[in-house]
């Protein structure tokens, strides 16, 4: 006789029945259901995640801009002008061979180079003239660096000066905080493209419409502007 035990059929069966019915998948209502709520969480999630990765590369950019404004201070002290050493106002490969000597860790590129990142830097001075239209050398400085969130942020250190042209009709500083640091940025809208942003973030190109020369005011934190 076997030592098998006796296993009724009808009893097995309805054991097997009960173990398949248990480990039977979700239902499409369940299904249905699951996928709702994971796109409501995901519509939440994504955005936010995205929206704070993108302000930390913008400030990682502005921090650039910033840190550029200081080596061009130190580079002043030099000089006594924000001018290249061998050169002439402006945004030469001179002024940027000398900025990258005290900081060698950005690429300064010269001011009608746009930069492609927050390591790389497009700088320019330029003159300044005082109430009576007289030149008193370089004394703006500028620096343009576009963030990895296609965003390209501007900064300005004036020295002295109520002018930027001795033309007489150029726009008075006097009273708009015309020394001292200023910021700007530009972003990519419905009627600005990604590309023009960043084919437009430079000094040269952001000099007269981000830090606003051509807008009678100076802006004294960073704004956002739009390309004309």
């Amino acid at each position: 006789m076997s030592d098998i035990p006796y296993v009724h059929t009808g009893r097995m069966r309805n054991f097997i029945t009960k173990i398949l019915r248990r480990e039977h998948g979700f239902t499409i209502t369940e299904i249905t259901a699951a996928m709702m709520v994971a796109g409501v969480l995901s519509g939440i999630a994504v955005p936010t995640y995205l929206g704070m990765r993108d302000d930390a590369y913008d400030f990682e950019a502005q921090s650039a801009v910033n840190t550029a404004l200081t080596v061009a201070q130190l580079h002043y002290a030099t000089t006594g002008d924000f001018s290249a050493q061998h050169g002439a106002c402006g945004g030469t490969t001179s002024l940027t061979d000398d900025l990258r000597s005290l900081e060698p860790k950005f690429e300064f590129v010269t001011s009608e180079t746009p930069s492609t990142g927050p390591l790389v830097v497009s700088v320019q001075s330029k003159k300044t003239y005082n109430a009576h239209k007289e030149s008193l050398g370089c004394q703006a400085f500028y620096a343009a660096t576009l963030s990895q969130a296609g965003n390209c942020w501007v900064g300005r250190l004036a020295v002295e000066g109520a002018y930027v042209s001795a033309d007489p009709a150029a726009i008075d500083f006097v009273g708009i905080s015309t020394n001292g640091n200023a910021y700007s940025g530009v972003k990519a809208t419905s009627t600005t493209s990604l590309a023009a942003v960043q084919s437009m973030c430079s000094a040269a190109a952001q000099a007269d419409v981000a830090i606003g020369e051509t807008a009678s005011e100076f802006f004294p934190s960073w704004n956002t502007v739009q390309l004309p």
